[in-house]
């Protein structure tokens, strides 16, 4: 489905049309249509991404082309602000550029410290060892969806010391999920 898109796509960055999306985001309950300046491509995870600027919030933003309803170029021209794609998703963790920058600091147990220190997660990230033979990691991302997804991956061997809003929110899905948990088997 994405691929059909990609050439179309291609040419209206090419040629800084503008074009209709019809766009049906993950979580949304309907699909929404509104005009886009295209930017650039990008392919993160297995699948292609647009991010251009998103006329309906004024905005830029991030469409999965796999979420693409219809697009159709206009015959409506733009011209581009400066965005550099390499600074936008050096700041990205994931496909998740959307979102201000902001610090995550996290802290690792002992057991899991040789998985995390092997490879370079985010172009952001410092590490620190502690004296319990942990490890404390600092990033900054752009926005908290995508590396939330990553640090849920780690429990229970991580604890998020910063932001609060993201440790409030590991506390609100742990809850959850041990509600979810808790009950007497599922019939």
């Amino acid at each position: 489905e994405a691929d059909k898109h990609l050439g179309a796509i291609h040419r209206a960055i090419i040629d800084y049309r503008r074009i209709k999306l019809v766009y049906k985001a993950l979580y949304a309950e309907h699909p929404t249509e509104s005009k886009v300046d295209p930017y650039y491509l990008f392919f993160r995870d297995g699948f292609w991404y647009l991010r251009g600027y998103y006329h309906l919030e004024e905005g830029m933003r991030t469409f999965a082309l796999d979420r693409i309803v219809s697009l159709a170029p206009l015959d409506e021209h733009f011209v581009p602000e400066p965005v550099s794609p390499e600074d936008e998703l050096s700041g990205a963790f994931g496909p998740y550029v959307d979102g201000d920058p902001v610090e995550v600091v996290l802290r690792f147990d002992p057991e899991v410290k040789g998985l995390i220190t092997r490879k370079k997660w985010h172009t952001s990230q410092q590490e620190k060892e502690l004296a319990n033979g942990g490890l404390e990691v600092q990033f900054v991302v752009n926005g908290l969806f995508g590396i939330r997804q990553w640090i849920y991956r780690w429990l229970p061997y991580v604890e998020i010391v910063a932001p609060k809003e993201l440790r409030e929110d590991l506390r609100t899905d742990l809850a959850s999920a041990l509600k979810k948990h808790d009950k007497k088997g599922r019939q």
